[in-house]
């Protein structure tokens, strides 16, 4: 839903690399008449920022993915909750600011930043021997990651409407309770402190893109 998102709004542009946005052409939509969003994470998902920390089992057969391992994927940054949103509380109750900080990362040990991934680590750059220099590269991978997704975020966000010979259909779900925020300890420790109404994995107000904070 995002990749077509992205589409229908710049068509093929890449994100500029001195950080502005791309420019809004609407290329895309004139290859789109109808575009159905399931569920779309439009607003992010929490469970992304679990994935990321804790690693991920998609099913009964599947093997269990290391958090080192879904942290060399940029799109999994991509679907980040935003900040804004207040979907993340530091030891001290208060939100944060910026998910997206690399140093926020590094203090809290999450993802590539955690010292337990080196074994992960040596798999992934079986031809550098230097543990040091190991972690520096993945360090300098993650910031990558997160500044993209910033970046992808805010091109995402920006308010438009859509031209005239394109139809946009959301479909989102209510019924189950879904993870809205999560806290983190002294250690960096994630525990989920509110669940709200949403699909099991995305929240209403992150298809919906809902900037109504506490309110209905």
């Amino acid at each position: 839903a995002l990749v077509a998102r992205y589409y229908i709004r710049y068509g093929a542009q890449e994100l500029p690399e001195d950080g502005s946005l791309p420019e809004l052409t609407w290329e895309g939509a004139g290859h789109v008449e109808r575009l159905v969003m399931i569920g779309p994470p439009n607003a992010g998902a929490l469970d992304a920022l679990l994935h990321l920390t804790s690693g991920i089992k998609p099913g009964t057969f599947f093997p269990t993915y290391p958090a080192a391992i879904v942290g060399t994927m940029p799109s999994a940054y991509q679907l980040l909750p935003r900040s804004r949103h207040q979907a993340i509380l530091g030891s001290s109750g208060n939100p944060i600011k910026d998910l997206y900080a690399p140093e926020l990362w590094r203090q809290n040990q999450w993802g590539l930043a955690d010292p337990r991934q080196e074994e992960v680590l040596k798999n992934l750059l079986p031809e550098i021997q230097s543990a040091s220099k190991r972690r520096q590269i993945a360090l300098d991978h993650q910031a990558k990651a997160l500044r993209r997704a910033k970046h992808f975020a805010e091109a995402m966000d920006r308010p438009a409407r859509p031209p005239f010979g394109v139809q946009l259909f959301l479909v989102a779900g209510d019924a189950k309770t879904t993870n809205k925020t999560a806290q983190f300890d002294a250690q960096g420790n994630l525990r989920i402190v509110e669940k709200g109404p949403g699909d099991g994995s995305v929240l209403r107000s992150s298809a919906l893109l809902d900037e109504r904070l506490g309110s209905e």
